[in-house]
């Protein structure tokens, strides 16, 4: 309903602008039709640029990202986005995991994070990787 009311022109830019960020604006707009009552210059850009640069600048994994949650780019920048993001790439996780993480309560968001950590450092523990030429491959001792 709110889209509703907007001026063509403005749907026009914005529509322009999901379109440069996202490859398949259509499911940006589906999955959040609200983006389009979003400002580009005040909100939808500077989420865009944070999150570009916390995928490594690759517009492939973010694309994939938006998509498959296009809330991400409707959750506050300073208050949500920035604050999980951080925490999960100083965790060591892939930035990927934010469309995982975004949408949890702060409770149990800090829980999850925390439980990803010690099984990602679990996993990676105690594994002997050994490197063959001649079988061409690498053959991960822990898991046989």
């Amino acid at each position: 309903p709110q889209v509703v009311s907007l001026r063509e022109e403005n749907i026009e830019q914005k529509l322009i602008y999901l379109r440069s960020i996202c490859s398949d604006s259509k499911t940006l707009i589906v999955g959040m039709p609200t983006l389009l009552l979003l400002s580009i210059e005040d909100n939808l850009r500077p989420k865009h640029e944070f999150l570009l640069h916390a995928f490594n600048n690759t517009d492939d994994d973010l694309d994939d990202a938006l998509c498959r949650l296009p809330t991400l780019l409707g959750y506050s920048l300073e208050k949500r986005v920035k604050p999980r993001m951080q925490a999960i790439l100083s965790g060591g996780l892939p930035p990927s995991s934010i469309t995982i993480g975004i949408p949890m309560s702060e409770d149990n968001f800090w829980g999850w994070v925390d439980r990803r950590i010690d099984k990602q450092r679990s996993s990676t523990k105690d594994r002997v990787v050994h490197w063959s030429r001649t079988q061409g491959k690498i053959h991960d001792e822990s898991n046989g």
